[in-house]
């Protein structure tokens, strides 16, 4: 079984994320890695690093999402100066990596459903 530490020792390396905030949400991390083992097959230690890469992606963009949520203010204006925050940039860069993880790691998502496309 995978733990949450191992997960957190994958997002401090791949992410601008500090060990405080990983603490903060260790919440997520824990859902995020209990879903990544609900959908994956039965995997051997050989693949162990690969499902860890995948709870770390999803739980990187579930905390991007919430963080984009709590930022409150993204532009203001005093007078003649105006500043903009660039909102969903990290969001979106996250999800691509998550989305992309999904698909370099197909073979370990296991297959319960079909498709039906006519009669």
């Amino acid at each position: 079984m995978i733990s949450v530490e191992k997960v957190k020792e994958c997002l401090l390396s791949l992410t601008q994320l500090d060990t405080e905030t990983l603490d903060e949400k260790e919440i997520v991390i824990e859902n995020a890695l209990g879903y990544i083992q609900s959908i994956v097959r039965d995997y051997t230690e050989a693949d162990e690093p690969r499902v860890v890469m995948l709870a770390a992606a999803r739980a990187n963009y579930l905390i991007a999402l919430l963080n984009s949520s709590e930022n409150g203010v993204s532009s203001f204006k005093a007078g003649d100066v105006s500043f903009t925050k660039e909102s969903g940039s990290y969001t979106e860069s996250a999800k691509a990596f998550y989305e992309s993880t999904l698909g370099e790691n197909n073979d370990l998502i296991r297959q319960n459903g079909f498709i039906f496309e006519a009669v």
